[in-house]
């Protein structure tokens, strides 16, 4: 081959290599959106782990009242509900979420649109029927600056197969949520969560659970007030049921009731939570119901139950955990000195996050528990009478 035609080919081949190369790289670029595009990051700036982190301040607004969630002294607490701690845990999967949110569409973003996708300020918005629509979400940081702020608007709703078919769903809302529209400096996208468990309420953003012991390992329980006095029960017998202590000859416990009162420690949630109650108001606890659980490991779990709150069917409540060392050293099972210490910090740990506090709990958990050693004792049913002898 002659050299001249050598050196044409080899130009030709660098070319076709070149011209490879660069729709490769054409190619690569495509699969990268950029900010705006379907598939970016909506909040691009909490893709940053310092500045996720750094965030020390949630506020929702709708337009009519604010919702806060804040840093204090490095834990997260509810402003409004006297610094009372906050779910971390709700709080830190909501701004994960935020930071992988994702463009799914970008959409006209005019103000008929933004209308009609519920993405005007809350306080200008129709009302939604309890929608959630109009929220404006800002994440501040330490120093007090907003960081990213997100507009979350109204549903995208993908039909149902029988709605797809034109059958009508008696009145429900048409198809399933598949999504939100929300908005971000001032334009319009559809993205792929729905915000269903976003909080619009300052106890959206608590832990609720006041106290979740497991109801197999309580062995004493006992109700008192001073209208009352005082009612103690314990497990007896191979089955280790409750009974309720000094039952006459002709008396049982009542099963209900006491499932009932064992159920008050196993889930017990409040509806309201305050570091004092409302001026003029007292929580009663001078004269207060006093129910307490001793569990096998010498925990006991103290519940007062006061007064009604004004105008309220509920009841405040207080909480306190303490420890039963002399239970501990009498155990047929051996405590070792790391097993006291762990317990120690459990119940240290239940009293710093509950004792400082009066909560209001629903009045159907313990109002009938209030009611005296009758609720938890019948008589035995008379045995029948012998059949009579027949006659001669």
């Amino acid at each position: 081959m002659k050299l001249k035609n050598l050196l044409i080919l080899t130009a030709a081949a660098l070319c076709l290599g070149l011209a490879a190369y660069w729709t490769t790289l054409q190619k690569k670029q495509a699969r990268v959106p950029s900010e705006g595009r379907m598939g970016a990051l909506l909040l691009p700036k909490l893709a940053d782990p310092d500045v996720l982190n750094g965030i020390e301040k949630i506020v929702v607004d709708n337009g009519l009242s604010t919702v806060t969630v804040a840093k204090a002294d490095g834990f997260w607490v509810s402003p409004a509900k006297d610094d009372y701690p906050a779910n971390f845990d709700r709080i830190r999967e909501f701004l994960q979420g935020l930071s992988e949110l994702k463009i799914g569409q970008t959409v006209t973003a005019n103000a008929e649109t933004m209308k009609r996708m519920g993405l005007l300020p809350a306080a200008a918005a129709e009302p939604n029927d309890g929608e959630v629509q109009g929220l404006l979400v800002t994440l501040w940081n330490g120093a007090g600056q907003p960081v990213e702020s997100l507009r979350i608007g109204k549903e995208h709703r993908r039909n149902a197969p029988m709605e797809a078919e034109g059958m009508m769903t008696m009145g429900a809302p048409m198809g399933f949520a598949d999504g939100r529209y929300v908005a971000v400096d001032g334009k319009g996208y559809l993205v792929t969560e729905t915000f269903a468990d976003l909080p619009r309420e300052a106890l959206g953003w608590l832990d609720q659970t006041l106290l979740n012991v497991d109801p197999a390992e309580i062995v004493q329980l006992s109700v008192s007030n001073r209208q009352n006095g005082l009612i103690q029960l314990a497990r007896r017998g191979a089955e280790s049921v409750f009974s309720v202590e000094g039952l006459q000859d002709d008396e049982q416990t009542q099963t209900g009731p006491v499932a009932e009162l064992t159920a008050l420690f196993s889930r017990l949630s409040f509806i309201d939570v305050l570091g004092e109650p409302a001026p003029g108001e007292g929580p009663g606890f001078d004269k207060a119901t006093t129910i307490t659980a001793r569990t096998k490991d010498g925990e006991i779990y103290t519940l007062q139950i006061g007064d009604r709150p004004e105008g309220s069917p509920d009841r405040y409540a207080r909480v306190v955990v303490s420890l039963d060392a002399d239970s501990i050293a009498k155990s047929t099972n051996t405590v070792s000195e790391a097993d006291a210490a762990s317990l120690q910090k459990e119940v240290d740990r239940y009293n710093e996050k509950l004792s400082k506090w009066t909560y209001v709990i629903p009045s159907y958990r313990i109002n009938g528990l209030l009611d005296g050693r009758e609720k938890f004792v019948a008589k035995k049913a008379s045995p029948d009478p012998a059949p009579a002898a027949p006659a001669p």
